[in-house]
């Protein structure tokens, strides 16, 4: 059934607002694409969230009963100068049975979880209660924590209209390390949300065929849809490079740096091209705009190729970025990468910038390809090499990427999961 004529949203997201959180800015995103398409949106959020009621969103921030994540959520809101006395009050709830709680989930779970589930306790009341106050809204559960799935679907358990919720992150990843106990209750919540939700989307087809594997009875609820990204304008932070020639060939990367996540390879590629290519020395910069978690960070400070720049708030990193003249995404060297697509894909996507992506997914190097740009396996520098060259060489011959397929586009993204006209 179309939505067309549906002009309220709910959506319910853990997370929100935020500079630099991917999850937060994730689902901000989404909120910002819904008030382009001119509905009205009901936001349930934590109060970690630092949005604030507009005329087109209404805000409700719900507290977790989790000591632990009330703790995060409190001095959150503190440092965004948003802590309300209502808050504060909340503080000996939090103590007595967050405590419980904690320690309750920590035995039967085997570990500790970054899903939120006590936020489900008070956020399910809350969407029950706008359900029934506006019962033709559609309720869209999104974002990183998995409490907003499980809370919109069990607010609309009893609704005839169900919630469409889409996981940032697969649900049940295959780095996940469950206890035999927590791995029956993971897929038994997975399929009793997928069995009360209109559609479940995933944003990886890879995530979305794991999914349907395990739930092979409802896989026709379970759907694959690119997220796409908020695109800013730019213009202004562009120079006109016909004017002048660079110094340097800069490639920028965006983003934390940590594990298996690094540049060790990347540099190992580079150092190879220069010996073969005398032309490049000196005339090449690497940055790295986010944190470097690595032993090898001093390494990378010592090399005359590399600069460590401070994080920036979204727009402004995008912006920096759009100063770059190409673009370096790295992921993981484990199968998380097979399942997941870095969110800043799609900002680097929305720049019209060559990007160069060393990664193992399939699905990755498709992307990038048609987008017009490069992929290595991150497997040996000699691969790398090949695909940094290129991308260097089409910089230097002022070639423009030709992308063969059209962009990712997050209002056509959301209105495409939303079902509307």
């Amino acid at each position: 059934m179309r939505n067309a004529k549906t002009s309220d949203v709910i959506v319910v997201s853990y997370d929100s607002g935020g500079a630099f959180h991917c999850a937060a800015i994730y689902a901000s995103d989404r909120i910002h694409a819904l008030v382009g398409l001119e509905k009205r949106v009901t936001l349930v959020t934590s109060p970690a969230s630092d949005l604030i009621s507009t005329r087109n969103v209404k805000v409700i921030k719900v507290p977790s009963v989790s000591l632990k994540d009330f703790r995060f959520e409190f001095t959150t809101a503190v440092s965004n100068s948003q802590a309300s006395l209502l808050l504060a009050l909340f503080w000996p709830v939090a103590l007595l049975f967050g405590s419980i709680f904690d320690l309750s989930f920590k035995v039967l779970a085997g570990a500790e979880s970054d899903g939120r589930y006590s936020w489900s306790l008070l956020a399910t009341p809350v969407l029950i209660a706008l359900k029934i106050t506006n019962p033709i809204a559609v309720v869209y559960a999104t974002g990183g924590a998995s409490s907003g799935p499980v809370s919109g679907v069990l607010a609309s358990v009893f609704s005839k209209r169900k919630p469409v919720v889409e996981f940032q992150d697969p649900f049940i990843g295959q780095m996940m390390k469950l206890s035999p106990l927590a791995s029956k209750v993971m897929l038994t919540l997975e399929r009793f949300i997928v069995r009360h939700s209109a559609k479940v989307i995933n944003i990886t087809v890879r995530a979305t065929t794991d999914m349907k594997e395990r739930n092979q009875l409802l896989s026709h609820r379970i759907q694959h849809i690119y997220p796409g990204s908020r695109a800013f304008e730019v213009t202004n932070s562009i120079p006109d490079k016909s004017r002048f020639k660079p110094k340097f060939i800069q490639i920028l990367h965006m983003g934390t740096l940590y594990g298996s996540r690094n540049l060790n390879l990347f540099f190992e590629a580079l150092d190879a091209l220069y010996v073969r290519r005398v032309d490049l020395r000196g005339a090449v910069l690497i940055s790295n705009m986010g944190g470097v978690n690595l032993p090898e960070l001093q390494g990378y400070l010592l090399r005359q190729d590399f600069e460590h720049l401070q994080q920036l708030p979204r727009q402004d990193a995008v912006r920096r970025a759009a100063l770059s003249d190409i673009l370096l995404l790295v992921q993981h060297t484990d199968n998380r990468s097979a399942e997941t697509i870095p969110y800043k894909t799609y900002d680097y996507l929305n720049l019209d910038k060559p990007v160069l992506a060393l990664g193992t997914s399939v699905e990755l190097r498709q992307m990038i390809e048609h987008s017009g740009g490069f992929f290595a396996e991150n497997s040996g520098a000699d691969v790398v090499e090949k695909s940094l060259e290129k991308a260097i060489d089409m910089i230097l011959s002022g070639g423009d990427i030709a992308p063969s397929k059209p962009k990712i586009l997050l209002n056509e993204q959301i209105s495409l999961a939303l079902d509307f006209e």
